[in-house]
């Protein structure tokens, strides 16, 4: 898969909740383009089969899986572009704890996951905020 460089810019404000937190992905894709300005933005690629369980399953609300709206997903593939990273944060029980400590979770991106699971596509790109980005855009 071709990667391109993304456009780390939003018009509309998004956020992501997990549990009693808020992400602000405005913030983080403010973070990221400051990064690809100064050319210090590293993508990596993670395999898909390790971001599955995230996902609920089609027509299911699951208890601690995301859910994605698989009808849109199917319906529209081409809205939802494989080559833009996702972004990744440093999870906020992570972000309390030492340095050795750096669990992370996708907090954008989700459709694409299942997309690519759709697909059969084996690894997507990422970029990651580190704990101290990851805890500038975490609302409690």
């Amino acid at each position: 898969m071709q990667r391109k460089m993304p456009k780390w810019h939003t018009v509309e404000e998004e956020s992501f909740f997990f549990a009693s937190h808020r992400y602000d992905i405005n913030k983080a894709k403010q973070i990221l383009k400051v990064r690809q300005d100064k050319g210090k933005e590293v993508i990596d690629t993670v395999p898909v089969a390790s971001l599955k369980d995230f996902i609920s399953e089609p027509g299911k609300h699951q208890v601690l899986k995301f859910y994605v709206d698989w009808d849109r997903i199917t319906e529209n593939p081409d809205q939802f572009d494989l080559t833009v990273p996702l972004i990744m944060a440093i999870t906020p029980e992570a972000c309390k704890q030492g340095d050795q400590v750096n669990t992370a979770m996708p907090i954008d991106g989700y459709h694409r996951i299942a997309l690519a699971v759709i697909q059969g596509v084996e690894e997507l790109p990422y970029v990651i905020l580190n704990k101290k980005e990851t805890r500038s855009i975490l609302n409690q």
